[in-house]
Parts: structure tokens; C-alpha cells; sequence
């Protein structure tokens, strides 16, 4: 886990040196819904960056890489012991705006994650899920992310699924020496679709609320 937090300090001064980067940090904590993965809160911390791609700003696409550092249910996390990260997920997604009037982007993600929701074993680092659809996320609250795709969350193996993903901040600071800080609600749900009879036989359902910017 170590020298994934290397390349990610790595990431970080590369796009801090971009033109108009947007750094975000939370830290809270998930509770999957999942009957197979029980109740307990896992600890999150989440880092994402979100750069222009083209000199078009805020018209043009932006290339979002988001890493999400967690622990086992009921476990604790040390920010200055790298050991106590038990899983990474991390994701890579090309966002794109429709029109100026309309607010509302179109998205292609695709990310890895080394625990599978209900697992405490760690799997090899390999993609595990991919999608496309419709991003709206311009309205200063919050964001909310429609997509299909493929999704090896459910069970382990490649399967058609739906994804939901959002966030909706709950308290900002407006003023300040903490101006921009918030409390955020947190949810992503993994639907499995049956195609031609075959599909995974579990929905995977995460939420939770995190501080930061």
C-alpha cells in the first residue's frame, strides 16, 4: 500500500502544476447495505483531483482521478502509518460537458479496487469495473452519477450492472478561516443486470458522511 500512496503524492504535485486543478479531501466513513458484508462502518479517506484538459476551461473536458484509502469494518485508520490502509479504489473518468446550457456532462470511467465489498482478503491490482453515461454535477450542493457498464464489485467476475454514485453536502462553510469546508452524504449503488439469463444475484449498495473540502 505504501508505494501506492507514493504514486499518489506523485499524482498530486503533477496536477497541482496543471492550470486550475481542484483538489478535494474527505474523510468519514461507508456502510455497505450489503447483507454478505454486514453493517459496520468502514473508515474512508478520499482523495480526488479533477484538471482541464484543453485550454476550453470550464466548457471543455476534465480528466478526474479520484482515490478512495480504506480499512476494514471496525478498523482504524493512522493517516502516518501507511500498514493501516487495507484496500485502495481507485478510479479514472473523461467528463465532458454537453452545452453551456445545459447542465449536465457525459462521462467514461474505469478504476480497480483491491477488497471487493464483503471481502477481507485482497485481491491483485487489475481493473475491476468500467462504465458511461451522464454526470450532473455543476450545481455547487452536490453531484449525481447515472452510468452503465461492466462491474466486477457483485461477485468477482465480469457482469452488466447500473451504477449510482452521488454526494450532497449536508453543511458548507460560507466564511472564515474554514471557508469551503462541508459535511458530505456519500452513496454508490452497483445494480446487477440479468442478460440472456446470466447476472450476479446481489446488489452492492455503499453510504456515509465525510468532512472535508
Amino acid at each position: 500500500m505504501r508505494r501506492w500512496l507514493l504514486a499518489l503524492g506523485f499524482l498530486w504535485s503533477t496536477c497541482a502544476a496543471a492550470q486550475e486543478p481542484t483538489v478535494s479531501i474527505l474523510a468519514g466513513g461507508l456502510v455497505s447495505m450489503d447483507s454478505e458484508a454486514g453493517t459496520t462502518p468502514a473508515p474512508l479517506v478520499r482523495i480526488a483531483v479533477s484538471v482541464p484538459v484543453t485550454d476550453l476551461q470550464e466548457h471543455g473536458p476534465r480528466l478526474a482521478v479520484q482515490a478512495d484509502l480504506g480499512a476494514l469494518p471496525g478498523a482504524t485508520i493512522d493517516l502516518a502509518q501507511a500498514e493501516t490502509f487495507r484496500s485502495l479504489e481507485f478510479r479514472m473518468a473523461l467528463i465532458q460537458p454537453i452545452s453551456v446550457r445545459v447542465y449536465a456532462d457525459l462521462y467514461a470511467e474505469a478504476g480497480f479496487a483491491t477488497l471487493l465489498p464483503g471481502e477481507t482478503i485482497p485481491r491483485d491490482k487489475t481493473l475491476r469495473f468500467a462504465s458511461g453515461g451522464v454526470r450532473f454535477g455543476r450545481f455547487g450542493r452536490g453531484w449525481l452519477q447515472l452510468g452503465m457498464g461492466g462491474d466486477q464489485r457483485l461477485d468477482g467476475l465480469w457482469r452488466t450492472a447500473v451504477t449510482v454514485a452521488g454526494g450532497l453536502k449536508l453543511y458548507r462553510v460560507d466564511s472564515g478561516p474554514l471557508k469551503g469546508a462541508s459535511m458530505q452524504l456519500l452513496g454508490e449503488a452497483v445494480l446487477g443486470l440479468q442478460v440472456y439469463g446470466q447476472g450476479a444475484r446481489r446488489d452492492v449498495v455503499r453510504v456515509g458522511v465525510a468532512v472535508g473540502r
